[in-house]
């Protein structure tokens, strides 16, 4: 820090530092951000420092989507031909858990792109994105941590909807403070949700259509790339 503040007094400049997974566990280098940066760009407007109304930190914060409306998400021409996807880490011992009981105990079929086969099939971007426009559904599981803020909105939330796939959400506050649930996603709590969830839209496509379109629309008109670079440059600048 003492370094990067002493190149902003000589040259003038300034920082916006991006906090990709702001959990309380990493206060310590939150606050080390924090201390020469003009404005923390933060994916989560739940984030624990604003619920725990920890001022030198909100202040500083701006709450700004994934920009996710760019190619290869935008725009997706891949028709659905897989089903229910889950693609991502399984670290956490929760998500392993989650997983094994969906994959062992239900009679819906879930497509997990991990480990060696997530390296096989997502070597890039494109691929990524190739893999998520040819899902019906996508599978997010906003738990990080397993204390209570242990949730973030993740960029799978945005790369998801940009692509026009149905995102299965565990429920969050942060989600939702950009889009409606049910409306926008289908939110679920616990495993038999997703199960259930997934058995009326195998019946009812026109209502993973609906919702997915609805995603789409409203992220398109609310969160575009324009209108992330017009708030961080805003912001940037401010009291200047």
């Amino acid at each position: 820090p003492e370094f990067i503040n002493k190149l902003k007094n000589k040259y003038k400049f300034r920082v916006a530092g991006l906090l990709r997974d702001p959990l309380k566990y990493v206060q310590q280098n939150i606050e080390a951000w924090a201390s020469v940066s003009d404005t923390l760009i933060c994916g989560d407007p739940s984030v624990y420092f604003v619920k725990e109304k920890i001022k030198y930190l909100y202040e500083k914060a701006l709450f700004l989507p994934v920009p996710a409306f760019h190619d290869p998400f935008v725009p997706q021409k891949t028709q659905p031909r897989r089903e229910l996807v889950f693609i991502g880490s399984t670290f956490n011992v929760h998500r392993s858990m989650l997983l094994s009981m969906l994959g062992s105990s239900s009679d819906i079929f879930i497509d997990l792109i991990i480990g060696d086969k997530r390296r096989k099939l997502v070597p890039n971007e494109s691929s990524y994105a190739e893999i998520l426009g040819s899902s019906r559904g996508v599978l997010n599981i906003s738990g990080h941590h397993p204390s209570e803020d242990g949730h973030l909105v993740t960029g799978r939330v945005w790369e998801t909807i940009a692509c026009r796939s149905l995102l299965f959400e565990q429920r969050n506050a942060g989600t939702e403070k950009f889009f409606t649930p049910w409306r926008h996603f289908l939110p679920w709590r616990k495993p038999a949700d997703i199960i259930h969830y997934w058995r009326v839209i195998k019946r009812h496509n026109n209502y993973r259509v609906r919702i997915a379109n609805e995603g789409y629309q409203w992220a398109s008109q609310h969160y575009s790339p324009r209108a992330f670079w017009d708030s961080l440059v805003n912001h940037a600048l401010r009291n200047l």
